[in-house]
């Protein structure tokens, strides 16, 4: 009896061991198809997906950094080069999400985003307190609707601009510049009597906090049917182009800065968004491969033809506007209701030296000034990612308007600069290496179990083997 039961212990060993290594085998056959169809399901941006959480409400930090550039010597323009001193960073915490969701019958969602900004004291370096002088924007955008108008139209908007003791430059707090915005006359008067004003306080960022009207009506594709067109915009404010630019500039493409395409993104590819900052799409060239927080992500890099308009690349003539200048500025003027904004990388980096030698106070810095995105390749998610753009505003000599008639020459004077940045948690990194880690897991313990069901059938068929020699040995010798 216990003979027959230990072959029986045995036998069953070596069918469970041989069951084990045939499991781990058919598993092994079937695991990355099934990472693949749970990983598909879990990108693709329908509701209940982890795309779709991370989308609506993103969950990583994000900020933005302004830095102001204090003019000293505003009184001196006729006889002394402007000279500026860089104020900041004052920090605002960034919230977003997406409101007015629409989801279309073609594999595409239309949606708006909502942003609110809080400052923080305690990551700034100053008070939203603190004076800065500046170019006077309003007089400036006043002058500039009327330089291609008749003299009687510039000597009585001069007149206006005289009566009202506007001047070349301002003096205003942070917390104005910015988000509160400052009242002036002549934007009263605009905003009364014009239509096509609709702000009745000028602030660089006035009446965008809360507001899901400024940056304007994404559509996106859902990866539903193409993963590969994840996140990749289709259109803009319902418009393949924009009025902005003529031909291939108005052009409408890339993605939206949330949703990159999984497995796409590789050493010879680019990355491509589009800002409704500055009306047009840009495209930032692989630059290295390094580490987010343990987690290897390829980073793209704006080179400095990306702000070229027809000097560098032919092509990019379209950018000018009606108005080239040497490389490195792009025209906004039509893009930011008939403003002379132009803008720029921080100190003016990687643009013509042309426009560091008509101002003092600046100094270009690779590390602090390059715009970048860092995404990680196989889900295509981006983890670091820093927009840095600066804004210059054009001033110009004008024989009919007093304000400006003793400007020497057309100088670009910088305004501000802001920097955009999202950091990675160190809880959502962890998340993302340990899904990172799942193929490499399981084959790991597929191969284990194979190993341990192997092993039991050789032990099993060895030892059955072993204990059926002496029993053959006796029965001969019986016999």
């Amino acid at each position: 009896m216990g003979v027959w039961g230990g072959e029986r212990r045995l036998c069953s060993s070596m069918v469970m061991g041989v069951a084990l290594a045939v499991i781990s085998i058919l598993l092994a056959l079937v695991w990355a198809p099934l990472l693949n169809y749970f990983g598909r399901k879990a990108l693709t941006l329908l509701p209940g997906t982890m795309s779709y959480d991370n989308w609506h409400s993103p969950p990583v930090p994000m900020h933005m950094d302004f830095y102001f550039f204090n003019w000293t010597n505003p009184h001196e323009i006729q006889n002394e080069k402007p000279h500026f001193v860089e104020m900041g960073p004052y920090r605002y915490n960034e919230k977003r999400r997406k409101v007015n969701i629409t989801w279309n019958g073609n594999d595409t969602v239309t949606y708006r985003n909502q942003r609110f900004w809080y400052f923080s004291q305690d990551e700034s370096s100053g008070s939203q307190d603190d004076p800065i002088t500046t170019v006077n924007a309003v007089a400036l955008a006043a002058a500039r609707r009327v330089r291609y108008k008749t003299k009687f139209e510039q000597r009585t908007t001069s007149l206006a601009l005289t009566l009202m003791s506007q001047g070349v430059h301002v003096t205003k707090p942070v917390r104005q510049l910015l988000f509160d915005g400052y009242s002036d006359t002549l934007v009263t008067i605009g905003h009364t009597f014009s239509s096509s004003s609709p702000f009745d306080r000028f602030g660089w960022f006035y009446k965008r906090n809360g507001s899901y009207l400024f940056d304007g009506t994404f559509t996106i594709n859902t990866g539903a049917k193409e993963l590969d067109r994840l996140g990749v915009l289709e259109r803009w404010n319902y418009n393949t182009r924009t009025q902005f630019y003529p031909g291939s500039c108005g052009n409408v493409y890339g993605g939206s800065g949330d949703l990159y395409p999984p497995g796409v993104k590789n050493k010879h590819s680019n990355v491509s968004l589009y800002s409704a900052d500055i009306c047009r799409s840009l495209t930032m060239k692989y630059a290295r491969e390094e580490d987010v927080q343990g987690v290897p992500v390829l980073r793209f890099e704006a080179d400095p033809q990306l702000l070229d308009n027809g000097t560098q690349v032919p092509e990019n003539e379209c950018f000018c506007n009606g108005q080239c200048v040497p490389s490195g500025l792009l025209n906004l003027t039509r893009c930011r209701f008939g403003m002379p904004a132009f803008v720029s990388f921080p100190h003016f980096h990687n643009a013509d030296p042309f426009y560091l030698r008509q101002v003092d106070g600046l100094s270009p810095d690779p590390e602090r000034h390059t715009f970048f995105m860092s995404v990680e390749p196989t889900m295509g998610f981006p983890l670091d990612m820093a927009a840095r753009i600066q804004v210059n505003l054009l001033v110009e000599p004008s024989q009919h308007i007093a304000l400006f008639d003793k400007v020497p020459h057309p100088m670009f004077l910088p305004v501000l600069w802001v920097e955009q940045r999202f950091a990675l948690p160190p809880d959502v990194a962890a998340s993302l290496r340990l899904a990172l880690l799942l193929p490499t897991i399981g084959y790991t313990v597929i191969l284990i179990v194979f190993l341990i069901g192997v092993g039991m059938a050789v032990y099993s068929l060895t030892k059955t083997k072993n204990e059926e020699q002496p029993m053959r040995l006796q029965r001969k010798s019986l016999t």
